[in-house]
């Protein structure tokens, strides 16, 4: 399959298990309109050699060695505002759904989802959605219920959790 590099979803891959990072990259490569540009294993690894516009989608895992996925986010962020991340872990703790996505995720996928459901939340975040899969807005929605969480915030995770997108 011949894929052009300048139509390509560039996909940056942050994750400790090497077995499962080869399967994503695999995935990833395998997809017409994807490329991978880089592989990591933890956070420090990416957030020293991150650079502006490597990627435009970034499938992180949360649970890293040393500075977790969370803080990982904040930094890429920050360096660059335009990249979109997408959690991907086993863990579906409420606490570190809802912290991911405060720190700027645009969609969290559990690794057990297929590799289309995979693949088509790669692009839908990469135009700009946010992708959630129901089980976890409800647990979204139940989080947003809190007291240590504002109006506005409860009133974004709703939209969230009926399928809104970020821009809407």
């Amino acid at each position: 399959m011949k894929k052009n590099p300048a139509a390509s979803i560039k996909v940056l891959i942050v994750e400790d298990h090497p077995t499962f990072r080869m399967g994503l990259a695999a995935l990833i490569e395998s997809q017409p309109d994807m490329t991978v540009t880089a592989q990591y294993s933890s956070g420090e690894e990416v957030l020293a050699a991150y650079q502006p516009g490597l990627a435009s989608v970034v499938l992180m895992d949360l649970r890293l060695p040393g500075i977790g996925g969370v803080e990982t986010i904040i930094g890429l962020q920050a360096r660059d505002p335009a990249v979109r991340v997408i959690v991907l872990t086993t863990y579906e703790v409420d606490e570190d759904v809802f912290r991911a996505m405060q720190s700027g995720a645009k969609s969290y996928l559990l690794k057990d989802m297929s590799t289309e459901e995979i693949a088509g939340t790669i692009r839908s975040v990469h135009r700009g959605g946010t992708e959630i899969p129901p089980r976890i807005a409800e647990r979204l929605a139940v989080r947003a219920q809190r007291q240590d969480v504002t109006a506005r915030e409860r009133e974004v995770l709703q939209l969230l959790v009926r399928g809104r997108s970020n821009k809407a």
